[in-house]
């Protein structure tokens, strides 16, 4: 098989956590608002405890020793950071939202890019130098994604610092685009349409990524111009529009060489750089992609039979090879519903074997996802699709956020010219007999090289390829599950920097950040940075069946939420991820496994449209009533649910107009313990007011 479309056309890498209940109300607000010291590196990897190591860091014990400050003076000019309206919304802030405009050639001054640039305001006051996010792929949009990404990914670092996106060259909110939306189409056309080959789905492929490139060229897109170093220029022309003296980078895979590019290009400005699941620009991404699927769906393996009550479901390794040639036998139809428009029609999916192995790719990013693994066998298995669909809703709707263009020319200048796809050493496919799953592993494939003779976007020079040497102090994560940037990268990346620690963080998969112990840890550096404890990194494996074992505490929260013009208080439980409108916590033990708490106060007059928004995606209604007596007054109770989920109704009219809402959405197992926790600890100190 050669490399297939869609895992061809569309490589994002995935990090977005969607919550279902709560984008059915992001859609339904829209609607309203209408009217330890230093030490040498001697510590070698393993799969059982985590790793920290710190590299020769001219760092003396806790005390941090900062670069010198330096005006800002990049050499290549000066920008103007021209204020704007901001094209996303994130409730409860204020950001300040604009473009810089920096040639498309930096060479010779020729053309024009816009950048879209949002900058979120220190909370608590800024006592710390600013930082700036630097986004994956390359091609994700990190201003689209924001609403969905603050809480998890940037609240914890906007507090007394401000944080600062862009959106890359090409993507997003950026002008010119890369952006093509046959590609999309065919992904869908090639998911529907089990009758095309691969070789013929291969072809298509490349004939729509040519006709979109031909499409740029016309507009004036100098496709040889989208690339790391011409990104690491527009950073460092961000930061001097800003008048930002020295900032802290904070990358996540591509971001992380972008990162180490500017460090390279713009060391003045950088303070320091936290560097997660990191891509070397010296990284071997054919051999060592080729083999990085293979071994994290080996530690995914180990874990499970680590796991006693996932050890006795059966052998998970094996369970994915039988349900591949289950599935090459007999494709599956699915209908995936859309995540953001759950009453549209749903995408059709020929869920055949090759689907499996991909949606299997994409799970082994987060123990979110891997954990779920085995129910999704299990449910497959008993001739169920249910489960396909839940990974399928979460894979589809990141691809909105993704461009593939500018994926395609930064590898098509920067890596696929200067390796060999036939040298590549494919491991033995984990799946069965095919003889080429090379696109599992990597965009390294046999048909790499026509991708790219579609992408006419030059060829780099070789120097961008030696490692990034720096004192810049930095902290390098990387996640032992990791399938696309594996711990090895890490380790490289840091042997040249030589203020760096590099810590393992047993419990994950790619882009650490987003966990908790991950968010400590980035946290501690960007305070001081410098040696960190990094003892979290060593909890235990992941998780995949057996029960969650941490209790549940509520802490006190208050917020605003402008589209309804009200404030709630109250409680909700700590630690669980709140989302970007502060009402609803969030605890993921996987995709297949979300319990969820809503609290909302809204107009009396759209209740009945919030119910059949909210509940209608999962062909859901409420039941019989009953009465729960608080001292905040009476709540009515009702009660829905199936096979898969549980849902607790609680809301109570409040006078002038509003109504409280309290809505539980959890596994059938866990509801009711839930439910009498909410109802003797929620419910009594829930309070909603006018804003």
């Amino acid at each position: 098989m050669t490399l297939p479309p869609i895992g061809a056309l569309i490589s994002g890498m995935p990090r977005l956590r969607l919550s279902i209940p709560i984008l059915a109300f992001a859609l339904l607000a829209s609607a309203c608002t209408s009217s330890d010291d230093a030490s040498p590196n001697t510590s070698t990897t393993d799969s059982t405890a985590s790793e920290t190591t710190v590299v020769d860091a001219g760092i003396d014990g806790d005390a941090v020793v900062e670069p010198e400050p330096v005006e800002a003076d990049t050499g290549i000019g000066s920008f103007t950071f021209d204020d704007g309206a901001c094209p996303v919304d994130v409730p409860g802030l204020e950001p300040r939202c604009g473009t810089v405009t920096v040639p498309m050639n930096w060479s010779d001054g020729s053309g024009e890019v816009v950048l879209p640039v949002v900058v979120l305001p220190a909370t608590d006051g800024a006592e710390h130098p600013p930082v700036v996010y630097l986004e994956g792929g390359p091609g994700g949009h990190p201003i689209e994604t924001l609403p969905f990404q603050y809480a998890s990914l940037f609240e914890g670092i906007n507090v007394g610092r401000d944080v600062i996106l862009f959106d890359q060259r090409g993507v997003g909110f950026a002008e010119p685009s890369l952006a093509c939306d046959a590609i999309f189409q065919l992904a869908d056309r090639l998911r529907g349409d089990a009758s095309i080959t691969p070789e013929a789905g291969t072809e298509l492929a490349i004939r729509t990524l040519g006709d979109c490139s031909d499409a740029w060229i016309a507009d004036g897109i100098d496709l040889t111009q989208y690339n790391s170093v011409a990104s690491a220029h527009d950073a460092e022309a961000i930061r001097t529009a800003l008048e930002i003296e020295q900032w802290d980078l904070f990358g996540i895979s591509y971001g992380t060489r972008l990162g180490l590019e500017i460090m390279r290009q713009h060391p003045e400005g950088v303070r320091s750089a936290v560097l997660d699941s990191v891509l070397p620009p010296d990284a071997d991404l054919g051999a060592d992609g080729a083999r990085g699927f293979v071994e994290s769906l080996e530690a995914v393996d180990a874990a499970c039979d680590a796991e006693a009550e996932c050890d006795a479901a059966g052998d998970l390794d094996q369970r994915l090879r039988d349900a591949y040639a289950a599935l090459e036998a007999e494709p599956r139809t699915i209908e995936v519903p859309d995540a953001f428009n759950p009453f549209g029609p749903p995408t059709i999916v020929e869920f055949d074997g090759d689907a499996l192995a991909g949606l299997t790719l994409g799970a082994l990013y987060s123990p979110v996802r891997f954990g779920d693994l085995p129910e999704l066998l299990a449910d497959l298995e008993a001739g169920g699709t249910d489960a396909a669909a839940g990974f399928l809703t979460i894979e589809l709707a990141n691809e909105g956020f993704f461009t593939p263009g500018l994926l395609w020319a930064v590898e098509c200048h920067e890596a696929i010219p200067f390796g060999d796809p036939t040298a590549v050493d494919v491991p033995a496919d984990p799946f069965g007999d095919r003889p080429d799953s090379t696109y599992l592993f990597s965009n390294f494939g046999p048909a790499a090289t026509d991708y790219c003779a579609a992408v006419p976007s030059g060829q780099a020079d070789p120097s961008i390829f030696a490692p990034v040497s720096s004192d810049i102090p930095s902290l390098v994560l990387a996640g032992r599950f990791d399938p696309v940037t594996p711990v090895a990268w890490g380790e490289q990346a840091a042997a040249t920097l030589s203020s760096s620690q590099v810590v393992v963080v047993e419990d994950q998969g790619h882009a650490v950040t987003g966990s908790p112990c991950g968010q400590d840890l980035l946290l501690a550096f960007l305070d001081a940075p410098g040696p960190i404890d990094a003892d979290c990194a060593d909890d235990d494996i992941a998780r995949f069946l057996a029960p969650d074992p941490d209790p549940l505490v509520f802490e006190a929260f208050e917020v605003d939420v402008p589209d309804f013009g009200v404030t709630i208080a109250g409680v909700r439980p700590e630690g669980w991820t709140v989302d970007a409108t502060g009402i609803q916590s969030l605890r993921l033990d996987g995709i297949l496994d979300e319990t969820s708490i809503l609290q909302l106060g809204f107009p009396s007059s759209v209740g009945g449209l919030l119910e059949d928004q909210v509940l209608g995606q999962f062909d859901l209604e409420l039941g019989s009533e009953s009465t729960v007596e608080t001292p905040a007054g009476a709540w009515r109770r009702r009660d829905a649910g199936d096979e898969a989920l549980s849902v607790v109704w609680y809301d109570r009219e409040l006078g002038g107009g509003l109504r409280a809402l309290v809505a539980v959405f959890a596994d059938p197992a866990d509801v009711d313990e839930l439910a009498a926790r909410v109802e003797a600890e929620l419910l009594p100190v829930n309070r909603v007011s006018a804003g």
